[in-house]
Formats: C-alpha cells, sequence, structure tokens
C-alpha cells in the first residue's frame, strides 16, 4: 500500500517526513500515487494515481484529487476520472476564464494511451463523473498528436512551468521503442490556447545517467514529478526507477529546440572531399572494408581516428588514422593498430576462406580484386 507525503521549504532539502495523503476512500484503498501539486486560487490541488484493487490493472487506476487550504491538511478528495489514467496535472492559471488540465487516459490499455487535454468552467467539473464520461467518448478530440512513429509512445502527461505571460512550457516524460526506456521531452504551448503547440523537442532533454534511474526496480525509468521555473532556473523533480526522487536544473532557457522550425534545422552535410580513410589495396588487412570509425578530439584541435578494417578473408581489425584539422588525413598506420588475439576474438565460422594473418599472402593475391560499389567506407559529416 502506497502513500504520498510532502516536507520541504525549498523542495531540495527534507526534514519532515510524514503522510499527507493516505488511503481513505474505497476507490483509492490500495494506494496514492505519483502526486502533482498545483495551487491556483488559494487552494492546493494533489492529483495522485489512485489504486482501487489488486493486482493492479486499467480497471482500477484512475485519478484521485485532494484539496487543501494550508497544504497539511487535506479538506476533501475526490475521484476525478471514472476511467483508466494517471498523471493528471492542472495549469496554474486560468486561461480565458476556464481551468485547464492534462492528463494520460488508457495508461494501462497498451496501444491506447493518450495525453490529452481538458477544460472546465467551475472546479467541481473537475471530478463530475459525468463530464468526464462525455469527454472520455471524444477522446481522440482532445488527445495531442506526441507519438514520432508507432513505437514511440507518450506514457505520462506534461507538467506545466510557471512562466508567468510567456508561452507556456510543458515536459513529459517519452517512451522510446523499449519498454524500459523512459526519457523526458517538452512542449511549448500558445499562450492563449493551450490546444495550439508551437514547439516540440525532437530529442530528450533528459535521460537517465544516474544509477538510481538506470537500475532498481525499473531499468531506465524517469518520471517527471515537478515542471520548471524559470525564477529558480528550471529545476525540475523527476522520479527515477520507481524508488528515488532527483532533481534536475541548470536549464537555464528555453531549450532551441522548441522554438526552431525543424524543417529548417541544423543538419549534418557529408563532406565532399576525398580526406577520409577508404580502403587500401597496398594493405591487404583493409583492403575489403573501412567502416565504424570512432573519433576523439585532442586538445590541440587533431582527430585521432581508430576504424574497423577488414581483409578479403573477412578478418577485421583496428586501423589508426590522425588528422591535424578534422579534415585532412595526415597520418595512417600502415599497419593495423589492433589485431585479434584473444581466444575470443578468433573467428569460428571463416568467411570466403579460413582465418589467417591479414596480409597474408593468400590475402594479398585477393586485394587485387575490384571492390563492389555497395563496400562500406568512411564519411565525414559536418554541420
Amino acid at each position: 500500500m502506497s502513500s504520498s507525503s510532502h516536507g520541504s521549504l525549498d523542495g531540495i532539502h527534507f526534514g519532515i517526513h510524514k503522510p499527507f495523503i493516505e488511503p481513505k476512500e474505497p476507490w483509492d484503498a490500495f494506494g496514492c500515487e505519483d502526486p502533482r501539486v498545483t495551487a491556483i486560487d488559494g487552494t492546493y490541488f494533489t492529483f495522485y494515481t489512485a489504486l482501487s484493487g489488486f493486482p493492479f490493472g486499467a480497471d482500477n487506476i484512475k485519478v484521485g484529487v485532494a484539496l487543501s487550504r494550508n497544504f497539511k491538511h487535506v479538506s476533501e478528495r475526490h475521484l476525478v476520472t471514472p476511467f483508466n489514467a494517471k498523471a493528471m496535472t492542472l495549469f496554474p492559471e486560468k486561461i480565458r476564464g476556464k481551468y485547464w488540465a492534462f492528463l494520460t487516459a488508457n495508461t494501462d490499455l497498451p496501444p491506447h494511451e493518450k495525453i490529452a487535454l481538458a477544460s472546465f468552467d467551475t472546479i467541481v467539473e473537475i471530478w463530475d463523473q459525468k463530464k468526464w464520461a462525455t469527454w472520455y467518448e471524444h477522446l481522440e478530440e482532445h488527445a495531442f498528436p506526441l507519438q514520432r512513429d508507432p513505437k514511440t509512445t507518450s506514457r505520462s502527461a506534461p507538467n506545466p512551468s510557471d512562466q508567468g505571460g510567456l508561452d507556456r512550457l510543458f515536459l513529459y516524460p517519452k517512451l522510446p521503442n523499449r519498454k524500459t526506456d523512459f526519457s523526458i521531452e517538452a512542449l511549448l504551448l500558445d499562450q492563449d490556447d493551450p490546444r495550439k503547440i508551437i514547439g516540440q523537442t525532437h530529442a530528450p532533454l533528459l535521460v537517465p545517467r544516474k544509477n538510481t534511474k538506470c537500475t532498481a526496480r525499473s531499468e531506465h525509468r524517469l518520471s517527471l514529478r515537478r515542471a520548471p521555473s524559470r525564477e529558480t532556473g528550471y529545476p525540475s523533480t523527476t522520479g527515477a526507477a520507481d524508488t528515488t526522487t532527483a532533481i534536475a536544473s541548470k536549464l537555464e532557457e528555453t531549450p532551441p529546440g522548441l522554438t526552431m522550425d525543424y524543417e529548417n534545422r541544423p543538419k549534418f552535410e557529408r563532406y565532399r572531399r576525398e580526406s577520409h580513410p577508404r580502403t587500401d589495396t597496398t594493405h591487404p588487412w583493409e583492403s575489403k572494408a573501412v567502416f565504424n570509425p570512432a573519433a576523439q578530439l585532442c586538445e590541440n584541435g587533431a582527430v585521432r581516428l581508430f576504424y574497423r578494417a577488414q581483409s578479403f578473408d573477412d578478418t577485421s581489425v583496428f586501423g589508426y588514422a590522425e588528422s591535424r584539422d578534422g579534415y585532412k588525413i595526415s597520418e595512417r598506420l600502415p599497419e593495423p593498430a589492433y589485431v585479434p588475439r584473444a581466444a575470443f576474438e578468433e573467428k569460428t565460422h571463416p568467411g570466403t576462406q579460413a582465418a589467417k594473418t591479414p596480409g597474408s599472402h593468400d590475402s594479398m593475391e585477393r586485394s587485387t580484386c575490384s571492390i563492389p560499389p555497395s563496400t562500406p567506407q568512411i564519411h565525414l559529416v559536418s554541420r
């Protein structure tokens, strides 16, 4: 059984640990999780995941809300959604006389989960079951198209930042093509019409790095707990691996990816001049293909390049090259920088012939063959 607690004056240092919302009603008897707090009209609204049964499933996971005037005692609580949902967040101010909120519907009914927007004329409409039933019938009309491809799913509703009159910035967790990978991305919405998306990141702002975010009970899992604020340097509170709470900060300005025209975004362009490493028929060990480069930028501006090279007997080794300016190769070793030497590196299924030492006579004979157009090569790209 879970409950929600609070106790910090600055959002970083916690000295008070006591329950704030505990299971009480039939619809949250098995747990109160993932709270999201918004202060508006002199009242703290804490939306949370209400668990009404076990084992947990779509029929017993819904959204509840607790109201408090002093953030110490709960004055009332209500079941919000009559359907499966999580991660509801109320905007910190009215827009055109209405209250607005994000939530994720069908969170436990993949692949039908949707991040969606809801509006209310009055506070009591927030827990009006008839209103929600009508809203749910038209879920597709309220949903935000945040999926970039069928394998990418948004699993939690965005949290609004308190940027005042600026366009509204929202962060939301993103689930990529593996179910265990979560990251955090952002939306920028019109300040007068939150249904209009002005900008959206096309890559994660925050990904799992620390051990607490990458292991524990749920690997690679991040979830947003508090949205950023311009006044405090955009700190954002995240949940890590379902066991830890973390702070992400130092995002000092609106990410450029939010306001950038995606079609005119910076792109990489292939360097046209023939200066990068290519197959070399005078070196049998790299006469068939060169690929998989790894580059290191040195303090003096030089670039060290390690790459995989393959001979015509399909033996792979590492080659080494160096460039003083990052474009023109100034040095390239005539011999491999590394060759297979450990037992686990030996070939068990040779390609065109039995494994031989790169540069053997038989490899030398085959190196005179023409290189097909599809042979892998190394190419240089730049912005």
